[in-house]
């Protein structure tokens, strides 16, 4: 399946030997679902009545305990934690068969809709770690220090062992992640990649459980400088190669590779003659505020900048 993702490109010969190395680096490595269970974000089934915002929930009266904090979008996320939403959306959580006197059923009721056949009645935790599914700019894999649930426009991560969130955060956003997603991934044209739930699920990344402590505190350590300033590059290509070199991989390769993989299927979506320019702008500097482009930015040169190249901190 791996090879049909990539070589619907014609590939560099040291891309395809990436992508064959990441695949048979199998000592050590376990699938994600090993280490976390996997969950498809909320559906509502009806999103303009169970999505709603602050000053909607308050208009209607809606009490405070059928309604939950949730992100609709990685649009709304800056950077790698959804700290960073500034207005988070509301979900309402249908009210049981025994509370029809509460404004929240009154509510639905003016709105034609008695319950909701996806959502529970009981709200779910929310999840350590959410993923994007569709992705077209970057990869990233968010921390959810807000403690937000999230749409059907996320996976939501939930490791099995909580201690293990930390050093999850750090793998996933590293390149042997990305590169597994940029091969593994299905291209739905006009640059979009699609990660479907058994991809994510059999996602190979060194077992936390066994691997070594000094080498687990230096991907925490990174991860987390990672999550307070995901525009430095820096951070990103140290935390690149300790994987690397954990699995005994080529970490110059693999960034090569992935950087090949996702710059081709971006270019699916410009118009012709346009690539050169989606590949100069895949050098510039993460703003200083996003939207604002540096207009002094300028391609650097060296392995170190390889593979990083998206928007807001995110590959």
């Amino acid at each position: 399946a791996a090879e049909e993702g990539w070589n619907r490109w014609f590939l560099h010969p040291s891309t395809a030997r990436a992508v064959r190395a990441i695949r048979s680096a199998s000592a050590g490595m376990v699938p994600l679902e090993a280490a976390a269970r996997i969950r498809r974000g909320l559906t509502t089934g009806n999103n303009r009545v169970f999505f709603l915002d602050a000053a909607q929930a308050a208009r209607q009266g809606i009490e405070e305990r059928y309604l939950r904090r949730v992100v609709r979008s990685p649009r709304e996320i800056i950077g790698l934690d959804t700290e960073s939403v500034a207005q988070p959306g509301l979900v309402l959580f249908p009210p049981g068969p025994d509370e029809g006197g509460s404004r929240a059923a009154e509510y639905l009721r003016e709105q034609g809709v008695v319950t909701s056949a996806y959502l529970p009645t009981t709200p779910p935790e929310p999840a350590p770690l959410l993923f994007g599914y569709a992705v077209r700019a970057r990869k990233a894999f968010f921390r959810n220090s807000a403690g937000l649930l999230a749409s059907d426009n996320f996976f939501e991560v939930i490791p099995r062992r909580p201690e293990e969130t930390s050093v999850l955060f750090a793998l996933l956003n590293s390149v042997v992640a990305a590169l597994h997603l940029e091969a593994h991934g299905r291209g739905q044209g006009r640059g979009l990649l699609k990660i479907q739930r058994y991809e994510l699920a059999g996602l190979q990344l060194p077992d936390p459980a066994r691997m070594d402590p000094v080498a687990r505190r230096e991907l925490e350590a990174l991860g987390e400088e990672l999550r307070q300033h995901p525009e430095e590059e820096g951070i990103r290509a140290a935390l690149d190669y300790l994987v690397a070199r954990l699995l005994g991989l080529d970490a110059v390769e693999l960034r090569r590779a992935e950087r090949e993989l996702a710059s081709a299927r971006r270019a699916k979506s410009l118009p012709h003659g346009a690539l050169g320019k989606d590949r100069e702008a895949e050098w510039r500097a993460f703003p200083a505020h996003p939207g604002k482009a540096e207009s002094d930015a300028s391609p650097p040169t060296g392995e170190a900048v390889w593979g990083s190249g998206a928007l807001r901190g995110a590959r």
